[in-house]
């Protein structure tokens, strides 16, 4: 068992997971770090998870990393778990295959990640699935996600914003848009193209999400990069009565008895919180 805290892992270059590889049995936890700019010839740019256990990764940012081959710019999980991504921004990876931020892949045994008040953003790959491509299971809550790409189980705990999916909301395996505010899917109407967020089937108070492209310390008191939300933004904390609730909170970390983002800021008081990884009260 491995426990990183606070540290950086960065520039490193490996066939298998190019900042950290867990082979079978092998467990870690991931706390106030960064793993950056990192390379994986094969599998997983930043993390390669092979049937071992993450049991967390929380406060942390996933950036920059490269996968050159199957998949997984930031994230490779094969048959492995990971228990719970938590605040924490995994953005500007890259894969020549399959998933350029996260790769769920299930070959001899099932594969899950779990994650809540994240962001998973400007990733890309050259196959499925620029910032997940989930071919296991997924369970996620209060995160942002650009594109996803699943085939198989996803579970919708509510409170995402979500601007691409390859499944329609009312399809099995998509997202709940009762709950979530999606772009290109709607709920109760099949396909996957149009073109405005929605949440419930009708817009929200308007159409910015102003999550920014570049990632910065955004006054963060634990040393890891976030992408911050604008003024205005349908995401930020206040904006929007409906999303999310105090109980979306729950898998943030506490300052005392206080719920916190990633940056270590205390997140809004009151009945609802930003969505991701960032929060702010606007």
């Amino acid at each position: 068992t491995v426990n990183f805290e606070d540290v950086t892992i960065s520039g490193s270059k490996a066939q298998y997971g190019g900042g950290i590889y867990l082979s079978s049995n092998a467990t870690c936890s991931i706390t106030n770090s960064t793993i950056k700019d990192n390379i994986g010839t094969v599998r997983g740019g930043g993390i390669s998870n092979n049937s071992g256990t993450i049991s967390n990764i929380i406060n942390s940012t996933i950036s920059g990393n490269i996968c050159t081959d199957f998949g997984g710019g930031g994230i490779y999980n094969e048959d492995a778990t990971i228990t719970l991504i938590a605040n924490s921004t995994i953005a500007n990876n890259t894969s020549s295959g399959q998933g350029g931020g996260i790769y769920i892949f299930s070959d001899f045994g099932s594969s899950s990640i779990t994650m809540s008040n994240s962001t998973v953003s400007g990733n890309s790959a050259t196959g499925n699935g620029d910032d997940i491509r989930n071919g296991g299971s997924f369970t996620v809550a209060n995160s942002i996600i650009d594109d996803y790409y699943g085939s198989t189980s996803l579970t919708d705990n509510g409170y995402n914003v979500v601007e691409t999916s390859n499944i329609a909301a009312n399809a099995t395996g998509g997202f709940n848009n009762a709950t979530s505010i999606l772009y290109n899917t709607k709920y109760n109407v099949s396909g996957t193209s149009f073109t405005s967020w929605s949440q419930g089937g009708t817009d929200p108070l308007n159409q910015t999400l102003g999550l920014s492209s570049t990632l910065a310390l955004n006054s963060s008191t634990v040393g890891t990069y976030t992408l911050s939300l604008s003024v205005g933004s349908f995401a930020a904390g206040s904006s929007t009565a409906s999303i999310p609730s105090t109980s979306n909170w729950n898998n943030s970390p506490q300052i005392g008895s206080e719920y916190t983002d990633q940056r270590g800021v205390v997140r809004t008081s009151g009945q609802n919180t930003s969505i991701g990884a960032y929060s702010d009260n606007y």
